[in-house]
């Protein structure tokens, strides 16, 4: 009896560790390809929540668009674009057409949470781990995509704009 325990609790032991291993790169970077909305972040707050408006799209082939509506455009959508790459343990980094970094120097940390037929996708930025985005997965509508400026440089805008990558 003492023997069938423990190769049961050995088993078990097994199942855990293995249930726990690192992050599969190929399939979170098939998760990652989408498109996500900002509904969570640490400037997102009961004031703010009405003027700034986040979706950004992650394509197959590493580039990125992001629709910004924030302070700055409170009714247009910046569109920025760049490429990102997905590093071990789940880090995604980034950076913009205009040679800028994401915001995250040692990038985010990437998760995605499948239930059903939604997906939510978790950043959270390795240097600042309080500083943590939530995007639902969703279509990004034609109105935002109808209503964008599109901000390849920072000196375009009179704005110091808060990217949101």
């Amino acid at each position: 009896m003492k023997k069938i325990i423990s190769v049961a609790v050995m088993l078990l032991w097994a199942a855990l560790i293995t249930g726990c291993g690192p992050v599969n790169k190929d399939t979170l970077a098939k998760d990652i390809i989408d498109q996500w909305h900002l509904v969570e972040n640490p400037l997102i707050s009961n004031d703010t929540k009405d003027i700034i408006d986040v979706y950004v799209e992650f394509k197959i082939d590493g580039t990125f668009t992001l629709y910004q509506k924030d302070f700055s455009t409170p009714i247009y959508y910046n569109i920025y674009s760049g490429s990102f790459s997905l590093g071990e343990g789940g880090i995604i980094a980034g950076k913009y057409s205009d040679g800028k970094n994401w915001g995250a120097t040692s990038g985010y940390k990437a998760e995605v949470v499948k239930e059903g037929d939604k997906a939510t996708l978790t950043l959270t930025n390795v240097d600042k781990p309080e500083d943590v985005s939530v995007y639902e997965k969703c279509t990004i509508p034609s109105e935002v995509k109808g209503a964008t400026v599109k901000m390849t440089s920072r000196g375009e805008s009179v704005f110091d704009i808060v990217r949101f990558l």
